[in-house]
């Protein structure tokens, strides 16, 4: 299976948990027609985008590596990284907030009717191009 899809598989399940319990425990309807649009703005652009972006972290790591995490325990490796990456999803998220251009990508996530986990997932077709910056 491909390792980008694991991701995207665990996400439509814990979305559709969601959906079941918020059907069968709260009675609350599920909405479909929101989900559907939520699961599907722009995910193949998207993807494709984010396989550009993936390709220009191999490229930096490449070209403008400097090596300091070379000695580094591969544990404590992954914990900076998540760490970093996690600031940066952090600058990234109230920047697009503050600047109307920004915004203009990122408004999209904030359009849903129903909020819900598939929420989480509705983004703007081009918005990893305006992650590189952030996360890179």
């Amino acid at each position: 299976m491909n390792a980008m899809a694991v991701p995207f598989l665990i996400t439509l399940a814990c979305v559709l948990v969601e959906l079941w319990y918020s059907h069968a425990k709260r009675g609350v309807a599920i909405p479909w027609r929101d989900v559907i649009l939520n699961l599907n703005s722009g995910h193949i652009l998207m993807w494709f985008f984010r396989g550009v972006e993936v390709a220009v972290f191999a490229w930096i790591l490449t070209h403008f590596s400097l090596h300091w995490l070379d000695r580094w325990h591969p544990a404590a490796v992954w914990l900076f990284a998540i760490l970093a990456w996690d600031l940066g999803f952090y600058w990234m998220h109230r920047l697009h907030h503050s600047f109307a251009v920004l915004w203009a990508v990122h408004v999209v996530h904030h359009e849903g009717e129903h909020f819900n986990l598939s929420l989480g997932i509705r983004n703007s077709w081009y918005s990893s191009l305006t992650t590189l910056p952030f996360t890179s």
